[in-house]
């Protein structure tokens, strides 16, 4: 399989996005000095990216979501264990993604209005 580090905090956990054998799925892992745990994806989902982490470990990126024969990118948040689905913000037909956060929570990614243009956003926590 391929994998790549697509993340370092202050306290040196890191993310890694890695395919599975022959293609099947893609998955994102958060390693802490040493031990790995799986960052699990919703249970319809195939694929999940680990795009950004703050010193916390909390984690942000995209898994895809399938809606019929297409699967949506959906930006998520992941904390010890628990993940929240930012969904697509419109529909579940929309798409979305979170890139990054920041120490005090706030995220920022894109998303797909209807329209099919594409905008920046920003996800402040609650």
């Amino acid at each position: 399989p391929n994998a790549y580090a697509n993340g370092i905090t202050h306290k040196e956990l890191v993310i890694i996005n890695a395919s599975l054998p022959r293609g099947v799925a893609q998955r994102a892992y958060l390693f802490d000095r040493g031990s790995g745990k799986t960052i699990e994806p919703v249970p319809e989902s195939q694929h999940i990216y680990a795009n950004g982490i703050n010193d916390a470990g909390v984690i942000v990126g995209e898994f895809t979501y399938p809606i019929g024969s297409r699967c949506c990118p959906h930006a998520y948040v992941w904390f010890k264990g628990k993940m929240l689905d930012l969904g697509a913000l419109q529909d579940q037909f929309g798409t979305s993604a979170a890139k990054a956060i920041n120490k005090s929570g706030v995220i920022v990614g894109w998303r797909i209005a209807l329209e099919g243009v594409e905008h920046a956003i920003l996800w402040r926590p609650k």
